[in-house]
């Protein structure tokens, strides 16, 4: 009976690893949290104040401090719609440059007149 040999030829597998470096987040020396209430504004359907928090110079959110509209349905409805607005809308600018809402004229001046006292407070325009 005739035998068959066959020959084995070893086989290499080669690894190619690449390496992965983690940098750490940065952050800015000196930087810390800081907060402001701007002043209590009266916006014709009520007052409300609008209170700032920034890391460094950079707004880091926007909140309404106090509302007091006299239980005016209308004006309850205006507000629950416009402030989560004018609030994205300084997120976004990053500043207190911002176009307020279309038909909520009182709220958007008395919003901006707090938020401008509470940037100045910070030292922010």
């Amino acid at each position: 009976v005739p035998t068959t040999q066959v020959a084995s030829t070893p086989t290499t597998v080669t690894s190619h690893s690449s390496s992965t470096t983690t940098l750490a987040p940065t952050t800015t020396v000196g930087a810390t949290v800081r907060s402001a209430t701007g002043a209590s504004v009266n916006y014709f359907f009520g007052t409300l104040s609008v209170k700032v928090t920034a890391l460094g110079s950079k707004i880091t959110s926007v909140s309404i401090a106090s509302l007091s509209d006299g239980g005016n349905p209308r004006s309850q409805s205006i507000d629950q719609q416009s402030l989560p607005m004018l609030i994205q809308q300084v997120m976004a600018a990053q500043s207190s440059n911002i176009q307020g809402v279309s038909g909520a004229t009182y709220t958007s001046e008395g919003f901006y007149t707090s938020l401008l006292g509470a940037l100045k407070q910070l030292g922010l325009k």
